[in-house]
C-alpha cells in the first residue's frame, strides 16, 4: 500500500498570475499486520478469506487447512477481540462470537 501526497502551490503566493508547482510523494506504508502475533494475523488472514460473517470455530478450521494447525480457543478468542476493539471489520468482515447460551457477539458487542 502507498501514500500518495499531492501538493499544489502558487511559485508567489501574493501573485495571482504566477505559475503554479505540483508534487507528488509516495510513501510505502504498511497494513500494521507486520507488528501483529502470528495468531491474530492468521485469524485476520481468515476473516479476509471469508464470504461473509464466520464464527471462531470455522476460523479456525480455516487455519489448520491453511497452515497444518490449528488456534486453541483462548487464543482464538483473545486475538478475535483485540481485532475487534481495534475495529479491524472494516477490512469487509464481521467478527461473529456465538456464546455457550446462544447469545451472539457481532464485533465485540453482545446481540441476542
Amino acid at each position: 500500500m502507498f501514500r500518495i501526497k499531492r501538493i499544489i502551490a502558487a511559485s508567489d503566493p501574493d501573485d495571482l498570475n504566477s505559475p503554479l508547482r505540483y508534487d507528488v510523494e509516495t510513501e510505502a506504508i504498511s497494513d500494521d499486520t507486520d507488528d501483529m502475533p502470528p495468531a491474530r494475523r492468521k485469524l485476520l488472514d481468515a476473516l479476509r478469506a471469508a464470504a461473509g460473517p464466520r464464527t471462531a470455530s470455522q476460523l479456525v478450521d480455516w487455519i489448520a487447512t491453511e497452515h497444518g494447525h490449528d488456534l486453541r480457543r483462548e487464543t482464538s478468542s483473545r486475538e478475535l477481540n483485540v481485532l475487534a476493539a481495534k475495529d479491524w471489520q472494516t477490512v469487509s468482515t464481521q467478527v461473529t462470537a456465538v456464546q455457550p447460551n446462544g447469545s451472539r457477539q457481532i464485533n465485540g458487542r453482545s446481540e441476542l
